[in-house]
């Protein structure tokens, strides 16, 4: 969990930095295509080596909800002026996503656990090389420890 609060933070300090103090549009398109590129390349190893649908889904999903957040800024939008039916895209993607993310909890715990503890002891710098993903598969190897 370390690795996920750590992540957080870093969020929560990157985030007015590039979509207040950075210069706009630019600062937040650079944010948003980064957590774009972050959540397509998580929810692929995620669907690989744990074999979690929904999860991977609802990274997919958060991926091109991120695109099209890019896309809304570069045309000159902010999350509080987004035009309709784009605005409703985006506040049913903050509910829809997350929620989706939580259905694999309740269909295979085992293998949240498993990932739970996997966590354990992870900093920033293994989740932001996507060693937080565990590999679930069967006869796999684990990689090596950095």
């Amino acid at each position: 969990m370390k690795a996920g609060i750590l992540y957080g933070l870093m969020l929560g300090i990157v985030t007015p930095l590039l979509t207040k103090v950075a210069p706009q549009p630019g600062g937040s398109i650079l944010m948003w295509g980064v957590i774009a590129v972050q959540l397509a390349c998580a929810a692929a190893l995620t669907r690989e080596r744990m074999g979690l649908f929904f999860s991977s889904l609802a990274m997919a999903l958060g991926s091109a909800w991120a695109i099209m957040v890019v896309a809304l800024y570069a045309a000159g939008y902010d999350m509080f002026t987004f035009p309709m039916p784009w605005a409703a895209f985006y506040w049913l993607g903050a509910i829809v996503i997350p929620a989706t993310l939580h259905v694999d909890m309740l269909l295979h715990p085992t293998k949240w656990e498993a990932w739970k503890q996997h966590m354990k002891g992870l900093g920033l710098w293994d989740l932001l090389r996507f060693r937080h993903i565990p590999d679930l598969r069967t006869g796999a190897t684990p990689g090596p420890a950095v």
